[in-house]
This record gives C-alpha cells, sequence and structure tokens, in this order.
C-alpha cells in the first residue's frame, strides 16, 4: 500500500507539537449507543456520527458510512476522488486525519508519525480505531471507531468473549517498509537475519547446523505473529514451537538461549510490533522431581512458586515467552515423567487463553539424547557444538581484547580444547594477571598512560603444554604462568618451588580473581573422598585461606549424595525462597540486612549431588529458577567429592576453575 497524499503548504509536524495540539477536534460523546442500534439508518441519525464523518471529509476524500448490526461497530471508509489522487488537504486538521490513517506522503521535509497523529486524534475525539482495513484496488481506507473508554492499548491480550474491551490500532514499527512496497516476507527476512547479527555481536558463534536449523522454524514463528502495518503480534502456529538443543558440557547451550532471546527482543520490537516483551521463564530440571514439579504446576492464586503462573504473568498481556527447560535428564522415564507435567501445565495455559498458546516457545537443553516420544513436541533435536579451531582462536582474540582493551596481544598457540567455559577462564585468568603485572595501559617505557597501547606475546613454552610465558617487544619474558593439570585456569608460577606453594598459588588466584569479581562463582573440586586425609587438609586450607583472604566472609556446609537432597539446595515444594538458595540470597542480596562481602559453600556430593548444583556453578552475576533469582558475585564453592572412586561429571568438570 502506497501513500497517496502529499502535505503540501501545511506544517504537520508543527501542529503535532503545538500546545494547542489535545484541542484540535473536538470531542466525540455518545458512540456507545450506536451498539445498541439496528439499522443503518438509526446510526446515521446519531450526532456522534455525523460530527465524525465531518472530520473525516476534511481529509478531501469521498467517506462511506458502514454499520454492523450484530457487533455494533460503526465504520468509516475514505476514498480518494476520481482523477484527485494527489488532492492537498485544506486544513491541518484534514492532514492529521490523512496521517492516522497511514495515507501522507513522506518526503524530504515531511515525515509525519502516523502513531503521533494518531495518539493526537484519540487525545482530541476521546475515540480510538480497533480495525483498519486497506483496498489496494479502490485505493480505500475502512477503520472502525470505537468509544476510546472502551479500548486496551495494542499490545494488551484480549481472552474472553464476554469482555468489553477491544484493541486500539497503532501502526508497525515497519510501517513505513511497507508503504514503501515492501512485502511482509521481506521485513521478517530483514529482523531473522539482524538477530542472527546481534547474537554474533554479543560474542557468541552459532554453529552453522543451529542457523539452519533454527531460522526456518523463526521464520515461521514471525511470519505468523507478524500483522503487516499494525502494531501487534500474536502467532498462530498449528502447534506451539519446541527446540531440542544438545550438545556436550561447555558447548554453549544455555548461552544460547539467553543472547537467543534477547536479540529477539529487539527485532520483534523494532520491525514487528513496538510494545512486544520477551520473558524467559527458567526450570532447572535437575532441580526437580515429578512430583515436586507437580506440586508447582497444582499450585494455585497468585504464587510466585507455580510455573504455570510466572507464564501467565507474561502471557496474559500477549507477549512472548520462552520456557527454557534446562538440563533435562538422561533417562528416557524421567525425560517423559517431566515432560508430562509440562504439557499439563502448558495445557491448561492453552484453555485459558485460547489463540496465544503458540505465543510460549519451549527451548529444552540437555547433554543427553531426546527421547523419541517428545518429537511431537520439539521436532528434530538440533546439535550444538564448538565452533572449529578457527573460529575459536577468533573468539578467544576478541574475548583477550574486550578485556585488555589497551594491549596487543599477540597469542602462539592458543588451548584447543573444545569446552568454551575453559577457554572462557583461560582468557579470564590470563587478563587477570597482565592487570596484576601493571602491563594494560601501561607503554613500553614504563610511564603510565591509560590510553597508551602495549604489546606482549603469549607463548607456550616447549617444557610443557601447560606452562605460558608472557614476553614484551624484545622478547624479555614478562610474567611465566601455569595451568594446573586438566585445567585452563592460569595462576602465577613465579617462585612456586614446589607441590604445597603451587597448590596454595592456585588457591589465592582463584580468590584474588574472586574478589575482583571476575569469577562468580569460584568452584574448587576436591578428589579423593571425604574420608581422604589430604582431602580433608585440602578442605580447612580452601576455607583458612577464604578467612584470611575476604575482609567478611560467611560459610556453610552441605551434604547432597541422594536425589531427594535438591529441596536442600533449592527448598521445599511450598517455599518461595528456601534452602542454599535462601541461605545465598540473605548474604549476597544488597538489600539484605545480613549481608557479606563472601560467601563459602562447602559441599559433599556425590554424582548425584554433582547435578543438583549444576545451575548454582554456572558462570553469571545471577542463579535463575521459574521464581527467583540469587546474586553470585563472591561466591566460593568447595565441592568434596564424597567416595575415592567418585568421578567428576563432565558439567561439573567444565565449570569448575580448580580440581584438587
Amino acid at each position: 500500500m502506497a501513500s497517496m497524499f502529499a502535505v503540501g503548504h501545511l506544517d504537520v509536524s508543527a501542529a503535532l507539537q503545538s500546545q494547542d495540539a489535545p484541542h484540535l477536534w473536538e470531542p466525540v460523546r455518545g458512540l456507545d449507543a450506536c451498539e445498541s442500534c439496528t439499522t443503518l439508518q438509526k446510526v446515521r441519525r446519531q450526532a456522534c456520527v455525523t460530527q465524525l464523518k465531518r472530520y473525516f471529509e476534511e481529509t478531501g476524500c469521498l467517506v462511506t458510512l458502514g454499520f454492523n448490526p450484530g457487533s455494533g461497530d460503526v465504520s468509516f471508509t475514505l476514498k480518494p476522488q476520481v482523477g484527485n489522487a494527489d488532492t492537498v488537504p485544506e486544513t491541518v486538521r484534514g492532514a492529521v486525519a490523512l496521517g492516522m490513517l497511514g495515507l501522507l506522503r513522506s518526503s524530504d521535509t515531511t515525515d509525519v508519525d502516523p502513531n503521533a497523529c494518531l495518539d493526537l486524534w484519540t487525545a482530541s475525539t476521546l475515540t480510538a480505531f480497533i480495525d483498519r482495513r486497506y483496498n489496494a484496488a479502490s485505493s480505500a481506507v475502512t477503520v472502525v471507531v470505537k468509544a476510546y473508554e472502551d479500548c486496551v492499548a495494542p499490545s494488551a491480550a484480549t481472552f474472553s468473549s464476554k469482555t468489553a474491551k477491544h484493541k486500539a490500532i497503532r501502526y508497525s514499527p515497519s510501517f513505513r517498509l511497507l508503504d514503501e512496497g515492501a512485502g511482509v516476507g521481506s521485513v521478517v527476512d530483514l529482523a531473522v537475519a539482524e538477530l542472527w547479527h546481534r547474537i554474533r555481536s554479543s560474542n557468541y558463534v552459532p554453529a552453522r547446523a543451529l542457523y539452519e536449523a533454527l531460522t526456518p522454524r523463526l521464520r515461521e514463528l514471525l511470519l505468523s505473529g507478524f500483522q503487516g502495518v499494525l502494531d501487534r503480534f500474536c502467532t498462530d502456529l498449528d502447534r506451539p514451537c519446541g527446540v531440542y538443543l544438545i550438545g556436550e558440557p561447555g558447548t554453549g547451550k544455555s548461552s544460547f538461549v539467553e543472547v537467543f532471546s534477547a536479540a529477539l527482543e529487539v527485532v520483534v520490537t523494532k520491525y514487528l510490533a513496538s510494545t512486544q516483551k520477551v520473558a524467559v521463564v527458567k526450570v532447572p530440571l535437575n532441580a526437580v522431581t515429578q512430583e515436586t514439579l507437580k506440586k508447582q504446576a497444582l499450585i494455585k492464586g497468585l504464587s510466585d512458586h507455580s510455573i504455570e503462573r510466572i507464564v501467565e504473568q507474561t502471557l496474559c498481556q500477549g507477549h512472548l515467552v520462552l520456557l527454557h527447560l534446562e538440563e533435562n535428564p538422561e533417562d528416557t522415564e524421567s525425560q517423559l515423567c517431566l515432560n508430562a507435567v509440562v504439557e499439563s501445565i502448558l495445557g491448561k495455559l492453552a484453555k485459558r487463553y485460547p489463540g496465544y498458546e503458540t505465543n510460549i516457545i519451549t527451548f529444552c537443553t540437555s547433554n543427553h539424547p531426546m527421547a523419541p516420544a517428545l518429537t511431537q513436541r520439539y521436532g528434530t533435536p538440533v546439535p550444538i557444538a564448538a565452533p572449529g579451531l578457527d573460529e575459536r582462536e577468533r573468539w578467544m582474540e576478541r574475548q583477550l581484547a574486550i578485556a585488555c582493551p589497551n594491549v596487543d596481544i599477540h597469542v602462539d598457540g592458543f588451548p584447543q580444547t573444545p569446552d568454551m567455559r575453559h577457554l572462557v577462564q583461560w582468557c579470564l585468568s590470563l587478563s587477570h594477571h597482565l592487570r596484576l603485572a601493571a602491563l594494560v595501559g601501561t607503554p613500553a617505557g614504563g610511564h603510565a598512560d591509560p590510553h597508551a597501547t602495549r604489546y606482549v606475546k603469549v607463548r607456550k613454552t616447549a617444557e610443557a603444554s601447560g606452562s605460558w610465558s608472557v614476553e614484551g617487544v624484545s622478547g624479555d619474558v614478562l610474567l611465566r604462568l601455569e595451568t594446573p593439570a586438566d585445567s585452563l585456569f592460569c595462576y602465577n608460577a613465579e617462585g612456586v618451588g614446589d607441590e604445597a606453594a603451587a597448590v596454595a598459588a592456585q588457591i589465592d588466584c582463584v580468590l584474588e580473581m574472586t574478589k575482583v569479581g571476575l569469577l562468580s562463582p569460584a568452584v574448587v573440586v576436591i578428589r579423593g573422598g571425604e574420608a581422604d586425609a589430604r582431602c580433608q587438609r585440602l578442605k580447612a586450607l580452601v576455607n583458612e585461606r577464604a578467612a584470611s583472604f575476604f575482609a567478611k566472609v560467611v560459610s556453610t556446609d552441605i551434604r547432597l549424595l541422594e536425589k531427594c537432597d535438591a529441596k536442600k539446595v533449592f527448598g521445599e515444594a511450598h517455599e518461595i525462597r528456601g534452602g542454599l538458595f535462601k541461605f545465598i540470597d540473605d548474604h549476597t542480596c544488597a538489600n539484605s540486612p545480613t549481608s557479606f562481602s563472601h560467601v563459602v559453600v562447602t559441599a559433599t556430593v556425590s554424582e548425584a549431588g554433582q547435578f543438583i548444583l549444576r545451575e548454582l556453578l554456572e558462570q553469571g552475576e545471577k542463579s535463575r529458577t521459574h521464581r527467583l533469582a540469587v546474586a553470585k558475585a563472591g561466591c566460593l564453592f568447595v565441592l568434596v567429592l564424597q567416595d575415592p572412586e567418585d568421578a567428576i561429571t563432565p558439567q561439573v568438570y567444565s565449570r569448575a576453575h580448580l580440581l584438587l
């Protein structure tokens, strides 16, 4: 649809900004009385209808009144006069009315926002449009008019036929693109392309398989919800969108969900619907059993413990919900049981909010294959793998450039692990030691200058694969760093003569980085079994050094040996805040009267206990469940493996900074 009128000498922009703008038209009252009329003739005799018709005629268009006796809707069709398609309206009111109808032609000097014209019309006349249709064959526009008091915002969701409220229209952010001839599909393609660009710009490297698998689903989702020139978004898919992401620990599954949701909200509001939001509801499946999840699903009322209620808070406003089911378990029976509860929750929401059930996008992330029976919900699982070696090296170069903006770092031999968490550890710890050595922002001459660039070369030494030297321009060795066995966490090896000194240096490095906020949280794992004397000495050493290192510290001990011990971490089913989450929140929340600067959690764990703690061990300022979030800045987790035969799970190994 192309704009058909120019505004000529009329300064519409000035009219919109005038102090008298809200009084451009007289209020139109009594429009709701038309709903009780039974014929068009009776509607035509209403004073409010005559008043509206006069306002529309100021546009220079031919105006035809319409009426739907069934719904009581009053409509006006505006059609350009034959052979007079470029008629200039004679009054500012006529020009603003054309603007609110989306019929003004943009020029080099005039680009009137149709939404600003709509706002002015509503403020003056106290009426709003609930529908707008354009007939390309006749170049006519039809609008349905209602009293503004009977309308709700365009973004609001309406679910019941019993409600007296109607949605007032606004024009979509892409109105001008569509007005200039772009198709709906072209706008969606722009949105999809920008979404992937934003994901890459956040320093996330999406695998080709991920891009190819999600792009068609994403395009289908956005196309189904895009309402063209109107600022509305409501998906209309045959079934809700579900994605099953599978990959090894540290390949970026949860990170992708995080960056995807942020990028999705940006592009939807930029191109499709300006007020649309994307809310993430995260349910760590390692935190619940089927029984616990059922209890949470059955909670009624306004409880913040109910998964159903948290999803509903966003869905009832017509927004998008991204339901993130994290850590889907390995065995098929558990997968099916948990999924059955989730399906029950979604089924209830679909009945309560018909037409909006496909506004819920489900992401399930796991290290394990999907049960075949879940194919109907998720389709084909989408594999996530670490980027290739070249991409990983470029990614680390960007990480180091962000961490050390004034240092020109050349790396001779990057670490080659595919675990992205370990690569983050290496980059963070390396940049930390460069800061401690005063290399960041210090030029070669030694004169402090925050804007100067310092050249350093990081080289893997020939003596050991876990040894690194940091060299200056002339090749002089500035630092000698070591990474412990089974880790890529760098510590300063200068002056370290024996194993005891090395362990102390490693612990101090972890504590130091926790203190300055680079680790949130820090994770230390002690192997050998809780009864082992060496294990006990190491546990005592870590706690002693933490107590002396931090100015304020509070600590707790916890045993997590069985699945049922999950309540010790997440609380009982009836608690909003409970267990270890409550303990941490009490001491890290800035508003808490018992806030401490650092928290040390010593946990004796089995394999089941490691699984339960996975969410809290994840790097990030906060750990979230569907109902609460706790700050983890300044937290140190010391995991003691209960049995000498216990192995570190791949998930905890990926998250650990130090293995002792």
